[in-house]
């Protein structure tokens, strides 16, 4: 920031993370500086740096104005239009987007949502027990926000927002004897649903919401393949089916043009419907105090068991849908040989001197 003589004016300007904005022309030192320290003042705070009514600008242009700074409730309105409306993932989306409502206020203006403001929030995520992931989940949903409101010109300069550390954890997948206990008491309870959509996602590895809005139309028997065209990744992809899936997917759709799985119900709904009947499970193996025991640890045991059997990495990032080969490796020391030759390397004879 500066201020400068200029002929029989003073001129002031502001510089923003490296933009330098419009500058403006004033009557007097006194006036150029008392507005500078206004623009530092709006800077820090990360409000939109003011516009005198009445100073001259150079050029003879005044920016365009786009009218006040969005509510939080504006932003989020207006980033589900551009970026989540009709997705899976902007379903998702409206919970988190419900949560930072509640906490911040759905009218609060987003130049008052400073790095203060973000770590309060956090804390108060910390303090009701979200993991690290959840609140990084919702500090995204925010910062995507935060960011259209900055593009519009609604927001001058954004607040820095620290991600949480995320405990990667242990990854629980299902042993042989775990995944034949679930054939039996669904079976016991001729409960052929659940168990249907337990072989589906424990040989496909899908996300469940994915299996949820499958259609018959997706699943091409002739090539042995399903396509999904809608997931959190916003990425297609098609995979083989095993044969007993090939053989669900069959009898459930029987030509029709309902999706094997199309009970009438949300995807929030149909997670509901699954977990009662694997939490029965759960319970007759004594694992209800396993936290990690979730129906997504299907989708785990599908990808640990590709690699357990040798399938590299590549090709398991495109069968699960990873979106970056980060989240593929984190099960990479499930490899049984991925670092076993180096044994032979280490134990070569060595020259003594």
């Amino acid at each position: 920031m500066a201020v400068r003589r200029k002929g029989t004016k003073w001129q002031a300007d502001v510089t923003v993370k490296g933009q330098r904005l419009p500058r403006y022309s004033f009557n007097t030192e006194e006036e150029a500086k008392a507005w500078e320290m206004e623009a530092r003042a709006a800077a820090i705070l990360g409000k939109p740096i003011p516009v005198p009514d009445d100073a001259p600008i150079r050029g003879g242009k005044k920016p365009r104005r786009v009218g006040g700074p969005w509510t939080l409730e504006q932003a989020f309105r207006e980033t589900h239009t551009k970026y989540w409306k009709g997705t899976a993932h902007g379903r998702k989306q409206t919970h988190n987007i419900r949560q930072i409502e509640e906490f911040f206020g759905p009218h609060l203006p987003v130049t008052e949502i400073g790095t203060e403001e973000i770590e309060a929030f956090v804390a108060a995520c910390i303090e009701k027990g979200n993991s690290g992931s959840t609140i990084n989940r919702k500090l995204s949903c925010l910062s995507k926000a935060l960011n259209l409101a900055q593009t519009r010109g609604h927001l001058t300069v954004l607040p820095k927002i620290e991600r949480a550390k995320e405990n990667q954890g242990r990854i629980r997948w299902l042993s042989d004897a775990e995944e034949q206990a679930f054939h039996h008491y669904f079976g016991l309870w001729g409960d052929q649903d659940r168990l249907d959509a337990f072989v589906c996602l424990i040989d496909t590895g899908f996300r469940p919401s994915e299996l949820w809005t499958l259609e018959a139309r997706d699943i091409n028997f002739g090539l042995g393949m399903i396509t999904l065209w809608e997931n959190k990744t916003n990425w297609p992809r098609s995979i083989h089916m095993t044969g007993r899936v090939k053989e669900v997917l069959l009898r459930r759709t029987d030509g029709g043009r309902h999706g094997p799985f199309d009970f009438g119900l949300s995807t929030e709904e149909m997670g509901r419907w699954f977990l009662y009947g694997w939490d029965r499970v759960r319970a007759e193996l004594g694992l209800s105090d396993d936290p990690q025991f979730v129906p997504y640890a299907l989708r785990h045991t599908c990808c640990s068991r590709l690699i357990q059997r040798g399938v590299d990495l590549v090709r398991v990032k495109e069968w699960m849908g990873h979106k970056t080969t980060q989240t593929t490796m984190r099960y990479a020391h499930l490899a049984p040989k991925h670092l076993a030759s180096l044994v032979d390397a280490l134990e070569q004879p060595r020259e003594v001197a």
